[in-house]
């Protein structure tokens, strides 16, 4: 029966997909009620698109850990996140996490 095919993803779609639709697209917005200068709105939008990348990394590095698949979904995770960005740091998060426990 065509429904009980299991269906997989490729790593790379899915970490594009997650990359789009929980990190591209703010999901969290300044209240009205706070006064902000104009010129730190961008720093605080951009600390608000960390802290979405930061959710959905972990999540995905915590079903890595019963799931090996998910190490791929991670990595290219990492690389779209830090290649947009530009970060003057290319570390990915497993790598600093990584450093973190020496």
């Amino acid at each position: 029966m065509f429904w009980k095919r299991k269906k997989t993803i490729k790593p790379q779609v899915l970490a594009e997909t997650l990359f789009t639709e929980l990190i591209q697209k703010r999901h969290c917005d300044i209240p009205a009620e706070v006064r902000l200068k104009p010129a730190v709105v961008p720093a605080i939008e951009a600390k608000i698109r960390l802290y979405q990348f930061t959710s959905i990394l972990l999540a995905v590095m915590n079903e890595a850990r019963s799931r090996p698949a998910f190490i791929s979904v991670q990595q290219h995770l990492e690389q779209l996140f830090f290649h947009q960005h530009h970060s003057k740091v290319r570390m990915s998060f497993g790598t600093f996490a990584a450093l973190c426990k020496t």
